[in-house]
């Protein structure tokens, strides 16, 4: 409650200061002091005193489009975020599924050697068979 009286109080030395600024305006006015005018006004201009209701307007909506724009940015942010989670956990899931897929065919593999290794060790058999063989029927061909 202290704070708003205190904001409240504000309020009330701001109001009493802008009316008075605002008869030492005029009275510059009056008195042809352009520097002195020229200075007030610009501050009161930089306050938006002298804002109409049509610019006040525009500065509410284009307040408004830059809340929306960061309400935007920061929902694509989450949800880039909330993705890239996703994912992670996916590249976990598939890294455990291509691990059991590696060890998979690395077996086969093995084994697929073992049989070329023993068809090979076949066929050093039958080869060494057949020398012997050509060469017990040379004698009988001539």
């Amino acid at each position: 409650m202290e704070e708003l009286i205190s904001e409240f109080e504000d309020g009330l030395d701001n109001y009493s200061r802008i009316n008075y600024f605002t008869l030492c305006m005029v009275t510059s006015l009056v008195e042809n002091d352009k520097i002195t005018f020229l200075q007030i006004y610009e501050q009161f201009d930089r306050i938006g005193v002298f804002n109409s209701n049509w610019e006040n307007s525009m500065l509410e909506g284009v307040e408004k489009i830059n809340r929306n724009i960061d309400h935007l940015t920061h929902s694509v942010y989450m949800m880039n975020n909330s993705i890239s989670s996703k994912l992670n956990k996916l590249n976990d899931l598939t890294q455990s599924s291509f691990e059991g897929l590696r060890h998979s065919i690395t077996k086969e593999l093995q084994s697929i050697n073992s049989s070329v290794k023993f068809n090979n060790l076949l066929t050093g058999i039958q080869t060494y068979e057949m020398y012997k063989v050509n060469r017990n029927t040379k004698s009988l061909r001539g």
